[in-house]
């Protein structure tokens, strides 16, 4: 896993990455969090959560760093994942 996590924009290998972009919205008394997938310019998937109301925007944003971490450990390519929360990386 070491050769396929970065930081500051370097790609480990000559393959495209896949982008994995996270957001999160609490809008009244709803928490919600979510990532997507981007590869080839298509959205190839989506995940997405409602929280309690009592969660926080950067808990939301630390569920959806998680799931988006825990997806690609399986996805047997190169990932860069995109936040908004610099306070959560």
């Amino acid at each position: 896993m070491e050769d396929r996590i970065t930081h500051g924009g370097q790609v480990p290998s000559n393959r495209t990455p896949i982008k994995v972009c996270t957001d999160v919205s609490k809008i009244k008394a709803q928490t919600g969090t979510a990532f997507c997938v981007i590869a080839n310019e298509a959205i190839t998937k989506t995940w997405k959560a409602k929280l309690s109301p009592a969660n926080t925007v950067f808990q939301a944003e630390m569920l959806a760093l998680k799931v988006a971490i825990e997806w690609a450990n399986t996805a047997n390519e190169d990932v860069n994942i995109w936040s908004d929360r610099g306070s959560s990386l």
